[in-house]
């Protein structure tokens, strides 16, 4: 019951209502990695996150320009796509990480510990 509160008032510090940028950097991670491994695999995940940012913030920027290469060189950018186009695969991206939170594991009340059968033996 106690996690439970804690996930909460995690989800809760966000004020904004999108949850999921907090979820998948913070709360995740924490709870699917080894626990020896946890905070370099954390700072991993959170640098692919701000990369990932970055790409999509350029990447929207060259492929919401018209596609007529006139009007996008009046510009100075080569032609996009559009923005209905990149709207649509912004929204394929979005559905497509949606799809790929499934298959994070559950812990289930389990300690990382157990979770990555550090204590048993035999286990490197």
């Amino acid at each position: 019951m106690e996690a439970q509160k804690q996930k909460k008032w995690l989800l809760n510090l966000d004020d904004d209502n999108d949850n999921d940028d907090v979820l998948a950097t913070f709360i995740v991670p924490a709870e699917i990695y080894p626990a020896r491994l946890c905070a370099t695999s954390h700072g991993i995940s959170a640098a692919s996150g701000k990369v990932g940012a970055i790409i999509g913030s350029f990447g929207f920027l060259y492929l919401a320009q018209s596609p007529d290469p006139a009007k996008a060189a009046a510009h100075g950018y080569p032609p996009g796509i559009g923005v209905r186009n990149s709207l649509f695969t912004l929204t394929g991206c979005s559905l497509l990480g949606f799809l790929l939170t499934f298959l994070v594991p559950e812990p289930k009340g389990k300690s990382l510990e157990e979770m990555s059968r550090e204590n048993e033996v035999g286990q490197p």
